[in-house]
């Protein structure tokens, strides 16, 4: 006999133990095996073979030791799953501003920042990347519907911090003009102190400069670059043009 979840249209040949696991975790993103055993009561031996058809049928993956998504959902969820993966963890990065729509790049990475060492992770079409942070930069995230991610003010310092996790600088530059009406000065400042990384002042006074969005921040960063030179591009070698206004070493 079929059965089929109302919840997914595309099951099919659903027997009554596996329509009945799936109905059971249908509201956890990501459910391990003693997940299972607490909401349905089974025994391991049955909980195995349910869980082997599933897989076998490809309705349910395997995302890493003892933790198990519902295929179907991976798309639509795949931001959840991943902070579930990787906890503590917020999504940031290029893959936050295509989120926010501050670039047309559409992604497959999903970059998170995470206060633990990981390495990546693939899940089907997905890559998820885990940038490490120390905890006292751990902080500027909100939560959206499902998932947590960075705040717009705290994109703006990961994405200047390490530019090449969002296409390098000329992308950078795009993020940063299309966002910047969006911004809360104020708390981007706080956000910028408590980050404790003067290069970042150096490289954001010399970019809204360039940019031409010029406003009274641009003064106060000014107080508060590096002694020395910056490079723009931490990740590129050193050239011999430099801005002395904000003491950049203008690589990219």
């Amino acid at each position: 006999m079929e059965k089929t979840l109302n919840q997914y249209k595309t099951y099919k040949s659903l027997s009554k133990l596996e329509s009945e696991l799936l109905n059971s975790v249908n509201n956890f993103h990501v459910f391990s095996y003693n997940k299972i055993t607490r909401l349905t009561g089974w025994k391991k031996t049955r909980i195995n073979e349910v869980l082997k058809s599933l897989k076998k049928k490809g309705l349910l993956i395997s995302i890493k030791k003892d933790n198990y998504a519902i295929v179907e959902d991976l798309s639509e969820n795949i931001f959840a799953i991943s902070n579930r993966i990787f906890e503590p963890s917020y999504i940031s990065f290029w893959t936050a501003a295509s989120f926010y729509g501050y670039t047309e790049q559409q992604l497959k990475a999903i970059q998170i920042i995470t206060t633990k060492q990981y390495k990546n992770l693939h899940v089907r079409n997905f890559m998820i990347e885990p940038t490490t942070y120390n905890k006292e930069k751990f902080y500027g995230y909100v939560k959206l519907e499902n998932f947590v991610i960075v705040c717009k003010e705290k994109l703006i310092i990961d994405i200047l911090f390490m530019p090449e996790k969002s296409g390098g600088m000329d992308e950078v530059r795009k993020i940063i003009k299309n966002m910047w009406s969006e911004i809360d000065e104020k708390q981007l400042l706080i956000f910028l102190k408590k980050f404790n990384n003067k290069s970042i002042y150096n490289r954001l006074g010399y970019i809204l400069e360039e940019l031409k969005l010029k406003k009274r921040i641009n003064t106060i960063l000014n107080k508060h670059i590096t002694k020395g030179y910056v490079k723009l591009n931490p990740q590129k070698p050193k050239t011999n043009k430099y801005n002395k206004k904000w003491r950049i070493v203008k690589n990219d």
